[in-house]
């Protein structure tokens, strides 16, 4: 063998040793640093979980508007009840009292009684604006 292709041998030798090198250090910290993840992190039998019944961790009822209480920003997430209507409906709440009815929301300028009965699977009607 000549010196040249003994220098190449060496040099491959030299740089499959460092990549070995750098594959163990680099292995080795990858370990050491999920161990210290797995070591630092809580336990999961104390999260405090619910035990598993079926039912859902929190009850979740309707999502209605109560058109006596509601502000207008509310209001205006109604199909068809932009800001303008929104604040027809208080201004008629305010001077005239609490809806009770789909009749009565029917009676803002504004809204047909078609359009309330529309509204009335996503409102309710508390008394004096208490739910």
């Amino acid at each position: 063998m000549t010196s040249r292709a003994v220098s190449r041998i060496s040099a491959g030798a030299a740089k499959k040793t460092a990549n070995r090198r750098f594959a163990a250090v680099f292995w080795g910290c990858l370990t050491v640093a999920l161990l210290c993840l797995a070591l630092t992190a809580p336990p999961l039998w104390r999260g405090g979980y619910p035990k598993e019944d079926g039912a859902p961790f929190f009850s979740v009822g309707k999502d209605l508007i109560d058109v006596n209480s509601a502000p207008a920003a509310e209001l205006a997430c109604l199909p068809g009840i932009g800001e303008k209507k929104a604040r027809a409906i208080i201004e008629y709440r305010e001077q005239n009292g609490p809806f009770s009815a789909a009749e009565d929301l029917a009676q803002v300028d504004g809204i047909s009684l078609r359009m309330a009965e529309a509204f009335l699977p996503m409102i309710c009607f508390s008394a004096d604006g208490d739910p």
